[in-house]
């Protein structure tokens, strides 16, 4: 700064010199008079500071030390907005995870067949559960290998009863289940190998079982027909109540696989094929007993079936 006046200091004196060309100093005597005159000028104050306005909305930023390791942290002015403390990173509570698949599957799945539709007026669409339920997992209700008689034989195999006909006409077992009354009694069958008039069905409301003479029978054939019919103990006579008719709701031919069932009521008889009301009769001659199962190898030697399931609701 002093430099600039100094400078046109000079430039006035010049210009002075040059007004009045007969008074002309020399350099000498110029340069005494620049000193003189730039030590009467006044100074600046030494260490005076530069004080600046803080811009209006910025706050003043004072340092603070930095930890190692961690991010830079300022202090704002009072009054600003403060930004969040530094703290341990943590998973956000709402972030939506992903889950990550097991590797391995404790309980697969299983896959299951299709539920068969129950046909309209089928006793299973009312009763509930059986009050009696032998899925043949075993011989525990069934009396097994062949009767002194040689008229059947009994087998378990794959989940399955295998009654055998060892004679062309009927041959039964009966269950060590207890004496019904009123009820509602169902066997499910494949009819195995068979062949025209092979026949397979429930005997029931058999008064005696150690001596299992009497009781009603109900009948399926190979070829698709039904019938109930009455065993009368010491004339071993076997009544017809039903003439052998035919129906479609029967399946027939082998490997085939039919739900028999019988409804019981007072002296009224109902036989069922699938689900399908077939035929229905009245008769008194026995109220109560007990059940069970037989075959008949009409049109086949050995004629055997196949029992999958025998199941009871009592009344």
């Amino acid at each position: 700064m002093k430099r600039i006046f100094a400078l046109l200091l000079i430039a006035v004196l010049l210009s002075a010199c040059g007004a009045n060309p007969t008074s002309a100093i020399s350099d000498a005597e110029m340069q005494t008079k620049v000193a003189q005159i730039l030590t009467e000028m006044p100074t600046m104050t030494a260490g005076a500071p530069f004080v600046q306005t803080a811009t209006s909305g910025l706050p003043t930023i004072q340092p603070t030390a930095t930890l190692p390791g961690a991010a830079s942290t300022v202090a704002p002015t009072a009054g600003a907005p403060q930004p969040p403390a530094a703290t341990a990173t943590k998973p956000d509570p709402t972030a939506t995870e992903t889950a990550v698949p097991a590797t391995a599957t404790t309980n697969p799945a299983v896959t299951q067949g299709p539920t068969a539709t129950l046909a309209a007026g089928d006793p299973r669409t009312t009763l509930g559960q059986p009050t009696w339920k032998d899925t043949m997992a075993n011989g525990d209700n069934w009396p097994t290998g062949a009767d002194t008689a040689g008229f059947t034989s009994i087998d378990f195999q794959n989940g399955a009863l295998l009654l055998s006909a060892l004679k062309p006409k009927d041959g039964w077992r009966i269950s060590v289940s207890d004496s019904l009354t009123n009820f509602y009694l169902e066997e499910t069958v494949n009819t195995g190998t068979c062949t025209g008039r092979d026949r397979y069905g429930l005997i029931f409301r058999v008064p005696v079982k150690s001596n299992p003479d009497q009781g009603y029978l109900a009948a399926f054939t190979c070829n698709g027909q039904y019938s109930f019919r009455k065993w009368v103990g010491p004339s071993s006579a076997m009544l017809a109540l039903t003439l052998w008719k035919t129906d479609s709701a029967i399946k027939t031919g082998p490997n085939q696989v039919n739900r028999l069932g019988v409804m019981m009521q007072g002296s009224t008889m109902t036989l069922y094929a699938n689900g399908v009301k077939l035929t229905e009769v009245s008769d008194p001659s026995y109220t109560a007993g007990f059940f069970g199962i037989f075959a008949g190898a009409i049109d086949s030697s050995n004629y055997t079936v196949s029992i999958t399931e025998v199941d009871y609701w009592v009344k």
